[in-house]
């Protein structure tokens, strides 16, 4: 019982030990630049995570507009209007200018 314990333990904590080596040399040789240079980078995917998410969200409200324009009728007659300055045919428009006096 006591070689099965030497016959494993040993190979062990010499990977580990090489493990930690490599860990140690790895983290003192990166260059601070390129530490800097990823930082910056971490920075940037974290602003365009954030932009994604509000066009996203934009995205579904937009979506949600246009199913609600297309099952409504009435919605339509009312962005017709009142956003594109839509009339119907017949329909006789009266713009009322505002008086020099009324600007004051």
């Amino acid at each position: 019982m006591r070689t099965m314990v030497k016959q494993w333990i040993w190979p062990t904590l010499l990977g580990l030990g090489v493990a930690a080596g490599v860990y140690l040399v790895s983290t003192r040789a990166v260059d601070p630049e390129l530490k800097r240079r990823n930082a910056d980078l971490e920075a940037n995917l974290a602003a365009v995570r954030a932009e994604n998410d509000r066009l996203a969200h934009e995205s579904a409200t937009l979506r949600a507009e246009l199913i609600r324009l297309r099952e409504r009728p009435t919605e339509q007659l009312h962005h017709a209007r009142t956003q594109l300055g839509m009339v119907k045919p017949g329909e006789v428009v009266y713009q009322l200018k505002a008086r020099e006096d009324d600007r004051r």
